[in-house]
């Protein structure tokens, strides 16, 4: 069951924060307009996990290319507050094993 557990496959995605638009502007907003990106917006990518919770933060990454791809350097590790349930449920299941 662990086993099943670990390999468990999560939609995971990197969101550019955009800043913030007023509800006019976003019910202007069209095909082909421009949005500019903050300073440093790439710097800060959250990248995120779906949830049955909705989406979870897991850590920020830097975008950039990787022979020639776009990617993503992870900043910083995993978020303890993303990590901790996994681990909990993970601790669950192997003392119910033994």
């Amino acid at each position: 069951m662990l086993r099943q557990v670990m390999v468990t496959g999560v939609k995971v995605s990197g969101t550019v924060p955009l800043g913030q638009f007023t509800l006019g502007e976003i019910t202007r907003m069209e095909p082909g307009d421009l949005l500019e990106l903050p300073p440093r917006a790439l710097e800060r990518v959250e990248v995120r996990a779906s949830t049955d919770r909705g989406p979870a933060v897991i850590t920020t990454a830097k975008l950039g290319t990787q022979d020639q791809n776009k990617a993503l350097r992870l900043s910083e590790p995993p978020d303890e507050r993303f990590l901790a349930p996994l681990r909990a449920t993970l601790a669950e299941r192997r003392s119910g094993a033994s």
